[in-house]
């Protein structure tokens, strides 16, 4: 067991953790929202191109908007999906792992046959 005066430091480390945790979750939902709100610009955006003339100069200049709109809305999106994706390495590999189960795993069948015997009994 730690010292009282570490335990106190541990402790305000985890806090510190938890408050970076919270605030980068709510940058993320922020990014997610501008990333939103951006892509919604750029569609509409698109409408302005003439489907027969693409390269007339209002054509261009929409699209030019479309380019820069979709940039930010794929920059704002980064962190969220920086956050999505921390873990996935993680979660695959346990995805693909045989479950383990750690309730009987060391007890014979006769003493697993005993114990729910035993349980049994008692109702």
């Amino acid at each position: 067991m730690l010292p009282v005066s570490e335990q106190l430091i541990a402790v305000n480390l985890a806090s510190k953790l938890r408050a970076i945790s919270d605030n980068l979750a709510s940058a993320a939902q922020y990014g997610a929202q501008t990333a939103h709100r951006l892509s919604a610009l750029a569609n509409s955006e698109v409408a302005k191109v003439d489907d027969a003339n693409p390269l007339a100069r209002e054509s261009v200049e929409a699209m030019k908007g479309v380019a820069v709109l979709t940039k930010l809305a794929n920059d704002s999106a980064s962190i969220a999906l920086n956050l999505l994706n921390a873990n996935k390495d993680t979660i695959k590999e346990l995805n693909s792992e045989e479950p383990r189960s750690s309730v009987g795993a060391n007890v014979s069948p006769e003493q697993l046959k005993e114990a729910v015997q035993s349980v049994q009994a008692k109702f």
